[in-house]
């Protein structure tokens, strides 16, 4: 499915104008680059986990997710809240064209916002992984792209918002994927009775 929604996403973006395709490039880049640092703490964090669940630790599980995602999703509201104040730095680092700048600059302040999102998703995937569910992550996966598909339809045709309704259609879907794992994470039965 996520090949199909990929498919479906890049004709989402044949109708957008050149400006926002630009910025939607450039704002891939800029996102691109904090993933990195997410998945990176998601592997610490999985290795962690995978040790606490090897050895049925699960009150120490659910602590240290609240601990470790507490600390990562606070860096990642700071390192949102930074770019956020700084666009047009960070935008300048890839371009400098006067007619593109504002244009980007609005598509990353509004796209940079699903980032605490994105990595409460990140760390949430990690606790289902460690636990040997990898079926739930790919459902919220599987959320994220209907939403954004489905939003980002209405959004860039029917309301004709260009790249304000595709911005807000990814930070819409992250905001869906994010809560939907964190939702079925408190539902987890090991998770939730861990520490009763």
């Amino acid at each position: 499915f996520r090949y199909i929604a990929e498919i479906g996403s890049s004709s989402l973006v044949g109708h957008l104008s050149a400006l926002a395709v630009t910025a939607q490039g450039i704002s891939i880049r800029t996102n691109s680059f904090l993933n990195v640092m997410w998945s990176a703490t998601r592997m610490g964090a999985l290795v962690y986990y995978l040790t606490l669940v090897g050895d049925k630790r699960y009150l120490e599980l659910k602590q240290g997710f609240k601990n470790i995602s507490t600390v990562i999703v606070g860096i990642a509201v700071l390192f949102a809240a930074i770019v956020f104040v700084f666009t047009e730095q960070v935008v300048a680092a890839f371009t400098t064209d006067p007619e593109i700048v504002p244009t980007v600059c609005n598509y990353v302040r509004i796209t940079i916002l699903s980032v605490p999102f994105v990595v409460t998703r990140v760390m949430c995937a990690a606790v289902f992984n460690s636990l040997g569910d990898t079926k739930t992550p790919m459902v919220a996966v599987l959320v994220i792209d209907i939403v954004n598909l489905g939003l980002g339809y209405i959004l860039i045709f029917v309301a004709n918002w260009d790249y304000y309704g595709a911005a807000i259609a990814i930070l819409a879907a992250e905001i869906s994927g994010s809560a939907f794992l964190a939702f079925m994470l408190s539902r987890n039965k090991i998770f939730r009775e861990a520490g009763r």
